[in-house]
C-alpha cells in the first residue's frame, strides 16, 4: 500500500515537471514566433516608409532646381514628411507592442484552456509596465504570484495577502 502511494506521488511530481517544461518551451517557441513576424512586418513597412522618403525628396530637390524662389516652401515640405515619417513610426512601434502584448495573453489564455487551468484565476489583467499591480487586487482571498521582489513587497505590506515568487510555484502544487 505504502509503495503504491510512493509510486503516485512519484508520477505526479513527474507529471507536474513535464506540464512545467512544457509551459515554458511552449511560452519560448510561441514568443520566438511572433516575435519573428512582428520583425518582418515592421522592417517591410519601414522599407516601404523609406522608399516612399527617397521619392518624396527626389521631387522636393526638383522643385528646388526649377524655382530657387521658392525654396522655403519646400523647406517645409520636407519637414512635413519627416514629421509624418516620425509620426509613422511612433504609431508602428506602438502598434508593434500592443500586438505582442494581445497575442501574448491569447496565447496564455489558450495555455491556461489547454492544461485546465483557467478556472483557477476569476480574472487575466493587461497593465502597463509602468503601472503597479497592487492596486489591481481587490479579493482579500487572493494570492500573488510574480517575480517582481518589488511588487511582491508592495502587495504584501498593502494587502496582506500571500505572496510567491515564480519558483515557489511547485509549493502551491
Amino acid at each position: 500500500m505504502d509503495k503504491i502511494k510512493k509510486d503516485k506521488e512519484k508520477k505526479f511530481i513527474e507529471l507536474k515537471d513535464n506540464i512545467k517544461k512544457i509551459l515554458q518551451d511552449k511560452t519560448k517557441v510561441s514568443s520566438a514566433i511572433q516575435y519573428n513576424k512582428s520583425r518582418e512586418i515592421i522592417l517591410r513597412k519601414i522599407s516601404n516608409e523609406n522608399a516612399a522618403i527617397t521619392y518624396g525628396i527626389s521631387l522636393i530637390n526638383k522643385k528646388v532646381i526649377e524655382n530657387l524662389e521658392k525654396y522655403s516652401e519646400v523647406e517645409n515640405e520636407l519637414k512635413d514628411l519627416m514629421e509624418k515619417y516620425e509620426k509613422y513610426l511612433i504609431e508602428l512601434a506602438v502598434y508593434h507592442d500592443n500586438q505582442i502584448i494581445s497575442e501574448y495573453i491569447k496565447l496564455y489564455e489558450e495555455e491556461l484552456n489547454q492544461f485546465h487551468l483557467i478556472n483557477l484565476f476569476d480574472r487575466v489583467i493587461q497593465i502597463g509596465q509602468q503601472d503597479c499591480k497592487v492596486k489591481y487586487i481587490d479579493n482579500k482571498n487572493s494570492i500573488f504570484i510574480d517575480d517582481s521582489f518589488e511588487e511582491r513587497r508592495h502587495v504584501i505590506e498593502q494587502r496582506h495577502i500571500p505572496v510567491f515568487s515564480i519558483d515557489m510555484i511547485g509549493c502551491l502544487m
